[in-house]
């Protein structure tokens, strides 16, 4: 009897933490696109600022440790900027728990950084970052209606599957 107990306590804790972990990643999500929305608004700065290249602008704008997975290695010149870009972006890590519309987004972002002329290139920031706007509010929204739900969910589960078992 103490071991279903014990058993039944320790289901309905790792069930809990799952739906934590699921609530976890909501915020980095959001977490992300916050740090991406300031990397875009950094890298039109010092776009306006600044005559360097794109690998010296990208790699000046990355402030946070989100951000240094968008760095691009200059010294691979043998590939395009965009290459690299998606390159990057496709190895993106799980954790940061990006939508597949986000990174088609980033994707698109890349492609066309430092192909046009300097007010070419900050209308593109603008344009996309009103578009990563977007993604953070959709994002805020999640988190409001889905982050209890996964922990409450969790600990439901838990318990339900629990009392089945004792």
């Amino acid at each position: 009897m103490i071991l279903k107990i014990l058993g039944s306590l320790l289901l309905v804790s790792a069930c809990f933490v799952t739906g934590c972990i699921k609530s976890k990643a909501l915020y980095r999500r959001r977490e992300f696109l916050e740090n991406l929305l300031v990397f875009i608004s950094l890298l039109e700065t010092n776009l306006r600022f600044s005559g360097s290249d794109i690998f010296t602008l990208i790699s000046a704008s990355a402030n946070s440790d989100d951000m240094r997975y968008l760095i691009v290695d200059s010294s691979q010149t043998d590939k395009a900027f965009s290459e690299l870009w998606n390159a990057n972006v496709s190895e993106l890590p799980k954790s940061l728990a990006l939508k597949g519309e986000d990174k088609k987004l980033l994707t698109d972002f890349g492609s066309e950084l430092g192909k046009s002329d300097l007010e070419g290139q900050i209308k593109h920031l603008q344009l996309y970052q009103s578009m990563f706007q977007r993604q953070l509010l959709s994002a805020q929204n999640e988190i409001a209606k889905k982050s209890k739900l996964y922990k409450t969910m969790g600990l439901f589960v838990g318990v339900s599957v629990a009392l089945v078992m004792i």
